[in-house]
């Protein structure tokens, strides 16, 4: 159905004369043998729907583009998450909305709205380009263990060029660094340690980010202003947000909403005596609050399980202290939660817990 479609064989033959860094991410899920289960489970979960929504599904999930393409991956998964523990309703129609999911919990019908929160392109290429480096060092066939430091990156390196220039510093000063420059903008540095246990180089590297919660601001609010019409009649309503980039986490979530968690320290008895967020969060415009039809965030990330040949949906819960309608959040399979542990007239206190 999927794998077999027009389209994916035309992308696989697009794509076919390309390495596995090098072609989109619906390619790569195509091709890759530690994706088998998963290509299974996702031909599973489309029996499962409407034709409609079939061909729906179909049309953005087979698409070299990825803000289509993973935006529709997390969709489906998502959806085989839900289906795992809940009776869910795939787009129903509620009061002239058309909200992600609708989960049938007890006492009430609760509506999921799904985003999914993407690298940017530019990120995207630069980590394309990164791993044509990766790749190209790792093809050397010596025993050493390199570390690789970017300083800059231009267009994609000559991979037959700089693989003959390390491997000929490698034959002769290892024991010196080595700084490579080309003339299409890349800019390297090299150093290298003998590992006689390796056949060829091992490559070591690291990349800091700077993480920031505002980001995630916008795309929160949008969802939250969704679906008027069943916000106001009182359905609980929970926003699914699936975090592509490797540093963002569910704490970033919870500061986009709150803020960032302030602590106060008395010295005199060295405790803490209070933790509070700084009310920076979306939450909060001067003395009013937002946002109160949210009652909550289902966070998630990707996992892999070697042994299904898949990967799967980690996930985390961002409990609304203001939300118009609550719920429990133990009906979710979650990994731990932020939620309410206690609160006074002036302000809630707030906890990861498991």
């Amino acid at each position: 159905m999927i794998f077999d479609s027009p389209k994916m064989i035309e992308l696989r033959e697009k794509y076919r004369d390309l390495p596995n860094y090098e072609v989109p991410e619906v390619v790569f899920l195509d091709r890759h043998e530690g994706y088998s289960g998963e290509r299974l489970l996702l031909e599973s979960l489309f029996t499962r729907v409407s034709p409609e929504k079939q061909k729906d599904w179909l049309g953005r999930f087979v698409n070299d583009l990825p803000e289509q393409h993973i935006g529709v991956w997390f969709e489906i998964m998502l959806y085989g998450w839900l289906i795992e523990h809940f009776s869910v309703t795939v787009e129903p129609e509620i009061l002239g909305n058309f909200p992600d999911f609708v989960l049938n919990v007890p006492g009430c019908q609760l509506a999921i709205e799904a985003k999914a929160f993407l690298k940017p392109p530019e990120e995207r290429e630069k980590k394309r380009k990164f791993n044509r480096i990766w790749s190209a060092l790792s093809s050397i066939q010596k025993p050493f263990s390199v570390n690789l430091k970017i300083k800059k990156l231009g267009k994609p390196i000559v991979v037959a060029e700089f693989v003959k220039i390390v491997s000929l510093w490698l034959d002769t000063k290892p024991e010196d660094g080595f700084a490579y420059d080309d003339a299409i903008g890349n800019s390297l540095n090299l150093t290298a340690t003998l590992r006689t246990s390796l056949k060829k180089v091992g490559v070591v590297s690291s990349e800091g980010f700077w993480v920031n919660p505002d980001i995630l601001k916008t795309p929160l609010s949008k969802k939250a202003e969704q679906h008027k019409a069943l916000r106001k009649a009182g359905f609980p309503y929970v926003i699914a947000i699936f975090l592509e980039p490797s540093h963002l986490s569910a704490e970033e979530v919870s500061e986009a909403w709150l803020g960032r968690t302030t602590i106060v320290y008395d010295p005199d008895t060295e405790k803490v005596v209070e933790e509070k967020v700084d009310q920076s969060g979306i939450h909060y415009f001067g003395r009013e609050i937002r946002h109160k039809s949210v009652t909550g965030t289902l966070v998630f990330k990707i996992g892999y399980d070697n042994t299904k040949n898949s990967r799967y949906l980690q996930s985390w819960y961002v409990q609304n202290p203001y939300a118009n309608v609550e719920i429990d959040p133990k009906i979710f399979p979650i990994e731990s939660k932020f939620i309410v542990i206690g609160h006074d007239d002036e302000m809630f206190e707030m906890k990861w817990v498991r």
